[in-house]
This record gives structure tokens, sequence and C-alpha cells, in this order.
């Protein structure tokens, strides 16, 4: 039994140990996405930055319609409506293993059976315990002749004061036998 339960004891480490190790490959995954998102909206800072810089040099030096189209392309330079104004950020999720989904699916019910079981069993063995106490109870009461187990006419049924005088005798059965044999 003992070994039994070293080595559930001794799988269950290896497999916790196994799980968060394999976690950390994800984690780094997810650093890494966010470091490649974070030089992408750089890139794209510099570039809004320099077509900016070039619509105001467009409009302070050109003529008329160069002003006011800079004027405009400015004005309309924020980000459109399908864009958000904060950068993406990957957000890592917590990750769940297949067994672990099934696990969770199938222990509650082997949990219910197993405690079933265990009920049904104790249930069975007190019934025959019960059963067997009874009937040792009614044979011992039957042998002594005690309360509804007395028989009227029973040659072992002997009033309080009498007392075993030995071989399972009673002084008043000693009596009865030798006034018998005279």
């Amino acid at each position: 039994m003992q070994k039994r339960v070293k080595l559930l004891g001794s799988v269950l480490s290896v497999a916790v140990l196994t799980g968060c190790a394999s976690s950390g490959e994800y984690y780094q995954a997810v650093a890494q996405a966010n470091a490649e998102k974070a030089k992408i909206e750089q890139i794209r800072a510099e570039s809004e930055n320099k077509r900016i810089e070039a619509l105001v040099q467009l409009a302070s030096s050109g003529s008329e319609a160069d002003r006011a189209s800079a004027t405009i392309a400015l004005a309309l330079s924020g980000r459109s409506t399908g864009e958000s104004s904060e950068s993406s950020v990957t957000v890592p999720r917590q990750s769940r293993s297949e067994a672990l989904e099934w696990a969770s699916v199938l222990l509650p019910f082997t949990g219910q059976l197993t405690s079933s079981y265990f009920g049904y069993t104790l249930g069975k063995v007190q019934s025959d315990n019960n059963a067997k106490i009874s009937l040792s109870r009614d044979e011992a009461y039957t042998e002594l002749g005690i309360n509804q187990f007395r028989e009227t006419d029973s040659p072992r049924y002997t009033p309080a004061e009498a007392y075993d005088i030995g071989d399972n005798r009673t002084e008043v059965e000693l009596e009865r036998i030798n006034a018998e044999s005279e």
C-alpha cells in the first residue's frame, strides 16, 4: 500500500512539473509577439511623423491650392475609426490542457460513483452484522429461556433463586433429576 502511495505521489509530481514547464514556452512566445508588435507600431509612428512633416512643408511653401490641400490632409490625418488609438498587445490567456478538461468532466462522476459504491457496501455490512447480532441474541435468549423466548415447560427455566452448581446445571434441575431417579 505504501509503495502505491509513493508511486502515485511521484507520478503526480512529475505531471505537475511537466505542465508547469510547458507553460513557460507559451509565455515566451507571447512576449516575443508583443515585442514584434511594438516594433511595428514604432515603424508606423515614424512613417506617420514623416508624412505630417512633409504636409507641413507643403502647407508653408507652394501655391494656394497646395496649401489648401495640405491643410485638409493635416486636418484629416487623424486615425480612422477602424483603428484603435492604443497599440494592441497580446494578453496571455490561461492555458488548459485537454486532459484537464476531460478530468474536470469525469472526476465528479467517478467520485460520486465511488462514494455510492462504498456507501452501499457499508450498508450491506452493517445489515449483515445486525442480522448476526440478532440471531445470536435470539439463540442465547432461547437457550436461557428469557422473555418471549421462554417456554413454560422448559427444563432449563428455573426460578430467580436457583444458581448454577456446575456442568451448566442449576440446583432446581438437580433436585428434579434426583426425584425422577428415586
